[in-house]
């Protein structure tokens, strides 16, 4: 018996102590804000790494690659620039004791010659994809500066892979295509390979490698006893099958974890972190998602909640807590005198807020019941055809179609807040840098 209760006792302390090593602090992350690039820890006052291009203005675009080799900043409107990161050690010098800024250095910026349109970086660092003055694709890459046009319209095509897997990966009325980025197109060779039949109706967001894609298509959604027809957020591999699993209701592909595991979903005024297979997400109402970590454990997300946790706290209680707290009530109180209310969490904006569609907050992490392979909505959604784990959560806003999340918005009294993933059970995002202007990033833990 004591044998038998020695070993038990044996493997609970190994789980919890495995549980509590892999508790890693979030990794550090960059921002923009006073009109220079900041970086910023769990742990240690925020260093300014550099100054924003004068003639950039306000930025609303931030990447980083997966190996913390280069910056891409600048917005659709006003041009695209791009800096490496350099330091001794890099970022392996973070690790689970300390998360104090690593030795990281910004060099100089240098302007891209793309027209006005989105940017993107690949995952390695080396190229970057944006659009031509005619608006076709363009991919430049950054050591060498040489440029691979394509006839293909760039707001359609991304990047995926890195080194010798670098592709492009592009949708037309036929479905989904892949192509090796390279800078000429010889005699033989072979024809873009197609990854997936039918391409969606909006919203293709690739993985970092290329392997997975989400969209919105066409699918069956409960609303009450009836089955209905609307939008929906699938996921699937880009394996020339396509085979769909829905992921949410709806939404805006925002980021993908660079591991491919997570995505960054915008579902109206929530922003989710979310399976890119489906079944567990967690989402916080009110905010609009910035930027995931490399492992999909963190987001930083924008809001504007006032005193952050202590409002999300403020809250008069009702029911049996409101009955608990007047039996406490002190005995000379006057039996009438109204009682005093608790001062109530910050309004959200709601002119900030996105029009991106969206989904609905929780809480708590969510593993729903699998869904058939073909795209049918399953037997736990709710009337409006939503996940049944997404519970309430703080806020309120309504959904919309897709749009650039940043340009034209107003930052003015709007702060850079961060949420976790990890715990069945979570407490408000915490207010991270207040009165923030511009867009942020995670750097990935190591190199």
């Amino acid at each position: 018996m004591a044998l038998w209760l020695t070993a038990l006792l044996g493997v609970v302390a190994s789980a919890a102590s495995s549980a509590f090593a892999a508790a890693a602090p979030p990794p550090p992350f960059l921002y923009v804000k006073e009109g220079a690039v900041w970086m910023a820890a769990d742990k240690g006052a925020p260093r300014e790494l550099g100054a924003v291009p004068a003639e950039l203005g306000l930025a609303t675009s931030l990447q980083v690659d997966g190996a913390a080799r280069t910056l891409l900043l600048g917005a659709p409107a006003r041009g695209w620039y791009w800096a490496p990161l350099t330091g001794p050690a890099g970022l392996d010098a973070i690790d689970a004791e300390e998360s104090a800024p690593p030795p990281l250095q910004l060099g100089a910026f240098h302007k891209l010659p793309c027209a006005a349109g989105r940017a993107t970086i690949s995952p390695d660092g080396t190229w970057v994809l944006c659009a031509t003055s005619v608006g076709t694709a363009m991919a430049i890459h950054l050591d060498t500066g040489q440029r691979v046009v394509r006839n293909l319209a760039a707001e359609h095509v991304m990047l995926a892979g890195s080194g010798p897997q670098t592709r492009l990966v592009w949708a037309d009325p036929r479905g989904i295509w892949e192509a090796p980025l390279t800078a000429s197109k010889p005699a033989g060779a072979a024809p873009p390979r197609r990854v997936a039949k039918e391409a969606p109706r909006r919203g293709l967001s690739v993985s970092p490698s290329g392997a997975r894609a989400l969209g919105i298509y066409e699918g069956q959604a409960r609303r009450g006893k009836q089955v209905i027809v609307k939008e929906l957020l699938f996921g699937f591999a880009l394996d020339g099958k396509a085979t769909r699993r829905k992921a949410m209701a709806s939404g805006a592909v925002k980021a993908w974890s660079a591991n491919g595991a997570w995505a960054l979903v915008q579902d109206g005024s929530a922003a989710c972190i979310m399976a890119a297979t489906g079944g567990q997400y967690k989402c916080w109402k009110g905010y609009r998602g910035e930027a995931i970590s490399a492992d999909g454990r963190f987001a930083l997300l924008v809001g504007d909640r006032g005193d952050d946790v202590a409002a999300h706290a403020a809250k008069a209680p009702v029911g049996k807590a409101a009955k608990a707290q007047a039996g406490k009530a002190p005995a000379k109180a006057p039996a009438k005198a109204p009682a005093a209310k608790a001062p109530a969490p910050s309004p959200v904006d709601r002119a900030a807020q996105p029009t991106n569609a969206a989904a609905q907050p929780s809480h708590a992490a969510t593993a729903g019941p699998a869904l058939p392979d073909d795209g049918e909505a399953g037997p736990d959604d709710d009337e409006e055809g939503e996940p049944s784990g997404a519970s309430g959560g703080e806020g309120e806003g309504e959904g919309g179609d897709d749009q650039e999340a940043h340009e034209g918005e107003s930052f003015a009294e709007r702060h850079l807040y961060r949420a976790a993933l990890d715990g069945a059970f979570t407490t408000a995002p915490a207010r991270v840098v207040p009165e923030y202007r511009g867009p942020a990033a995670f750097l990935p833990r190591a190199r």
